[in-house]
């Protein structure tokens, strides 16, 4: 699932940022097979007095930042290459006002829908959701074997008086 951030200078109409997003996501699917559902996109609006480019940009500054599991650079020319065509025809973003970055980590580096994403579907084993503990089968041996610090609880019987004041005199 490509997760696309596109940076613009704020005062766009809604139709323009509309031909950004349909116009991005048309290209990943083609160059990349990915269906179009599969594609998340955002655009953030910066003010004119919040940008600094060192270069000589329009009003149509556009930075495109995908991240996506890693592809070959062939892959990745073809996506620069088509996001560009179709930038450059519709809304009409000059080449020297676009940029592309694609971040690539690796496949446990994604977290979506409550799970980690492989490459391998059902390759990988799928972690317990969120809050819950691993039952006892789950684990890969007695208690000893997995944590034997915690085998052998040195924690004295509070319920018990001398213990609790020997406790406390250990602690003075």
């Amino acid at each position: 699932m490509p997760i696309v951030r596109i940076d613009i200078q704020s005062g766009k109409t809604t139709e323009y940022k509309r031909t950004l997003l349909h116009g991005v996501r048309d290209a990943i699917a083609a160059e990349l097979g990915v269906a179009h559902d599969r594609v998340m996109q955002r655009i953030v609006e910066t003010p004119r007095e919040d940008i600094d480019a060192t270069e000589v940009r329009s009003d149509r500054l556009t930075i495109i930042e995908i991240t996506m599991l890693p592809r070959s650079p062939e892959l990745k020319e073809a996506l620069y290459r088509a996001i560009a065509s179709r930038l450059g025809v519709e809304p009409g973003i000059p080449q020297h006002d676009l940029v592309v970055l694609v971040n690539d980590p690796a496949a446990e580096c994604f977290f979506i829908n409550g799970r980690m994403q492989c490459e391998g579907s059902g390759s990988a084993e799928e972690p317990p959701p969120l809050g819950d503990e691993p039952e006892e089968s789950q684990l890969e041996g007695p208690a000893e074997e997995i944590a034997p610090e915690l085998a052998q609880d040195s924690t004295p019987d509070l319920a018990d008086e001398s213990a609790l004041e020997a406790t406390e005199d250990a602690q003075l």
